[in-house]
């Protein structure tokens, strides 16, 4: 049963909570090691795993020669090079996580792309603020295309958490790269996209 009931209050206990904030984590830089400082702790690799597996896989496949291919890591990540059977580049779109709309669709040609859910109808495993320790509920959908796999999977799960505010931080260190956010209250925002992407109007 998840500690978190949908529509209602937060009813994990304060001393769980205080265990989601980063601080609980003990980074050991001669050894590059990782301790956690308490019992309860958990590390949640979903938010830079399937990146990162995307990246390595990509390389290695490069380096064994294959010139078209589209790898992805379930439904929420991808990367490609090259292109598919008709000679166009890999196309995916991006869809409103309730509806099913296509918001967006996005050429992929050695870039990742990484979409984050937050799911109001999930009870189970929600998106935490490590600010607060409660669930995202301002945004449905974060969305970025990097040329990193491995950063578009972190900055997606990083713009579900803050919002609108996160896309100035996102263009000041990604001013060639895109995101899409959509809102719970039904908005879509994003930098202005590229001439090669197409996208809802």
């Amino acid at each position: 049963m998840s500690p978190w009931e949908l529509g209602g209050a937060v009813k994990k206990p304060a001393a769980e909570m205080c265990l989601l904030v980063f601080w609980h984590l003990l980074l050991e830089e001669t050894t590059r090691c990782v301790r956690l400082a308490h019992a309860g702790v958990q590390v949640d690799l979903g938010g830079i795993g399937k990146g990162y597996a995307l990246e390595r896989a990509a390389a290695l496949l490069m380096q064994a020669g294959i010139e078209h291919a589209f790898l992805h890591g379930g439904t929420s990540s991808a990367f490609s090079w090259g292109h598919d059977e008709n000679g166009r580049a890999w196309q995916v779109a991006i869809a409103h996580p309730l509806t099913q709309e296509v918001l967006a669709t996005v050429p992929l040609n050695f870039r990742g792309l990484s979409v984050s859910v937050a799911d109001p109808t999930r009870s189970t495993n929600p998106t935490i603020d490590p600010r607060t320790g409660i669930p995202v509920r301002h945004t449905l959908l974060a969305a970025v295309l990097l040329p990193s796999p491995t950063d578009s999977e972190a900055w997606s799960t990083a713009l579900l958490v803050l919002g609108e505010e996160g896309l100035s931080l996102f263009q000041h260190y990604y001013p060639d790269g895109w995101a899409l956010l959509l809102t719970s209250d039904g908005r879509i925002l994003t930098p202005l996209p590229p001439a090669s992407l197409s996208r809802r109007t």
